[in-house]
């Protein structure tokens, strides 16, 4: 019987000293729900929106959390009929719902053949085609250079607006 309970005593102790000695995050135990769902790599997503543009979506990598998505190095790209309308690219996006998409660094939308705005933290509405950001941004195209903190810019009624923003005209030769 001494043993049994000197066996019993030594697995207790073993345990108690693997629980102790165990690596630990700094807020307890790691477990399963700290680590991320999915991980893509190389990820390429092609869809119709509903207003009929094609969407393509190309992403080095995705990580799928349990309620977003978070990408990084992405283009995308709007067209309609292989002509391409739109092109976005940025370091970073999270994406919480189907026509949101949230533009984290280093941002650069292009309407092609006509603006470019730059900067950081925008959300885009596939829905709509509608850009937004309360930071600073750079808008260029061929006649102005503008910055600024905080827009708004309507995609299909060509629309912009703005406050507290700086402007250069360019001279047309």
């Amino acid at each position: 019987m001494s043993i049994n309970y000197f066996i019993f005593t030594i697995l207790l102790i073993s345990i108690l000293f693997i629980y102790i000695f165990s690596p630990k995050s700094e807020v307890g135990l790691i477990n399963g729900s700290d680590f991320n769902d999915i991980v893509f790599n190389d990820f390429n997503l092609s869809r119709l929106t509903q207003n009929g543009l094609k969407m393509q979506l190309k992403s080095d990598v995705v990580q799928k959390m349990k309620k977003e998505y978070k990408l990084f190095n992405v283009k995308l790209n709007m067209k309609n009929d292989n002509k391409e309308l739109e092109k976005i690219t940025s370091d970073e996006v999270i994406i919480k719902e189907s026509n949101y998409i949230k533009l984290v660094s280093n941002v650069k939308y292009e309407k092609i053949d006509n603006i470019q705005i730059i900067g950081e933290d925008m959300l885009y509405d596939i829905k709509t085609q509608k850009l937004s950001s309360k930071k600073n941004f750079k808008l260029l195209s061929k006649n102005i250079a503008m910055r600024g903190k905080g827009f708004v810019y309507y995609n299909k009624l060509e629309k912009f607006k703005s406050k507290n923003i700086r402007a250069t005209l360019k001279r047309s030769l």
